[in-house]
């Protein structure tokens, strides 16, 4: 089980969420934003890590529009049964989580640059 956090410049916490990883697959299961655009943030900074780290997929269950425009796609159950079958032999970052880019850094990525498979 992991969380993601987004905090603004006053100190407050303005989104955040958390998702489980299995091998190297990842779940979200929920998220909330207090701020526009405060969970995209989150979100990318999350995927961001996720692709460098190896991670097959990340799971968003049911597709919303934020998700959508995030560039997740739908796959028939079969594709993302194949997709989980491959995932959870590969290994997974274990411990815990830490941030390893900027904001900038992470900014300036595109899915393309590492791709999550």
């Amino acid at each position: 089980m992991h969380t993601f956090e987004v905090w603004n410049k006053a100190g407050e916490l303005v989104a955040g969420g958390y998702g489980v990883a299995t091998g190297a697959g990842f779940s979200a299961e929920s998220q909330f934003s207090r701020e526009s655009n405060a969970s995209r943030i989150g979100m990318t900074v999350l995927n961001w890590h996720l692709a460098k780290w190896g991670y097959r997929f990340n799971d968003g269950k049911l597709i919303a529009p934020l998700w959508r425009n995030m560039g997740f796609r739908e796959i028939p159950r079969r594709a993302y049964l194949r997709h989980l079958a491959m995932a959870v032999r590969l290994p997974g970052k274990s411990g815990r989580w830490q941030v390893e880019a900027d904001l900038v850094t992470v900014s300036h990525w595109q899915p393309a640059d590492h791709p999550a498979g």
